[in-house]
């Protein structure tokens, strides 16, 4: 329908860390006389590698769902 949108995001970098990974699909529904105002719902997973010189080396997994809303003027 008109008021509804799906996103899908992804990234992935590399710099302080070994590598960086992140998706986060969401899906919106927009409403107000001018769909001015909208909410999300979604799912995010990021992982972050982390490697330094030595022996320790650590991976940290964030993940949960997300809830947005948003307002246009």
């Amino acid at each position: 329908g008109r008021h509804w949108a799906t996103q899908a995001q992804a990234d992935v970098s590399f710099g302080g860390t070994n590598y960086t990974w992140s998706v986060a699909p969401t899906l919106a529904y927009a409403f107000g006389s001018m769909g001015q105002f909208g909410v999300s719902a979604g799912y995010r997973r990021m992982e972050v590698n982390y490697k330094q010189d030595g022996p320790l080396e650590n991976t940290l997994t964030l993940s949960g769902f997300v809830l947005g809303f948003r307002t246009s003027f």
